[in-house]
């Protein structure tokens, strides 16, 4: 009976976590709590968040410099008078926000139904396995946008904000691997950003889920035969 209560209770406690880390996530992306010296830093690097902000911009327009920043700044500095982004900026921008930003709706949807499952206390059920398996899929969802998106920031997005094509100037500068070629070679050796993290967690929950299925239907099968 004190194992029930337990499992109980830590399915109640973990939603509560679950919700609270959502709202923190919502905080940090507004910007708030970088003026508190908090932030997430795997978020900077997402293409959800990236998106995010092009998609801020679309609606309220480029973000104004400080004025002790704009007197740094050359006078012909292209940013000093912003242009709208390009349509496909627009376009990948939007594409790459809704279809993330619905694989992570989905996934702490599941996430909840399953601390929900525990807080009722209904462990090894069918339904149990099958937040399982979805949460599973998701990742392994994810891992796949995640990748694509990476893919078009590189290769659409990112060279109408960066102008990769500027004649060289003077020696390429040397590091410990060698010559740094000029800046417009590096885009023929642009790459594809994976997460195999996200792939070995979507993969170890579906597995799991299989595993708790299986033993399900054992379960059921031992207690038809006695």
């Amino acid at each position: 009976m004190q194992s029930i209560e337990a499992i109980s209770a830590v399915g109640k406690r973990m939603r509560i976590f679950l919700w609270g880390l959502v709202a923190l996530i919502l905080v940090c992306l507004i910007g708030f709590p970088s003026e508190l010296g908090l932030d997430i830093e795997p978020m900077r690097h997402s293409p959800w968040v990236y998106s995010f902000y092009n998609l801020v911009e679309m609606v309220f327009g480029p973000p104004e410099l400080p004025f002790d920043d704009l007197l740094l700044l050359p006078p012909d500095a292209p940013f000093l008078h912003p242009e709208p982004l390009p349509i496909s900026m627009r376009i990948s921008s939007v594409a790459i926000f809704f279809t993330t930003s619905l694989l992570m709706a989905s996934l702490v949807w599941e996430i909840d139904r399953l601390f929900k499952a525990y807080s009722l206390c209904e462990v090894f059920t069918l339904e149990t396995t099958s937040h399982f398996r979805c949460i599973g899929w998701t990742l392994v969802a994810l891992f796949v946008v995640n990748g694509v998106a990476n893919y078009i920031i590189e290769h659409i997005m990112i060279p109408f904000e960066m102008e990769m094509n500027r004649p060289f100037n003077g020696p390429p500068m040397g590091d410990m691997f060698g010559l740094i070629p000029p800046p417009h070679e590096w885009t023929n050796m642009e790459y594809i950003s994976l997460d195999f993290p996200l792939l070995l967690a979507g993969l170890f929950m579906i597995v799991i889920a299989h595993v708790m299925h299986l033993g399900v239907q054992i379960q059921a099968d031992v207690d038809a035969t006695i």
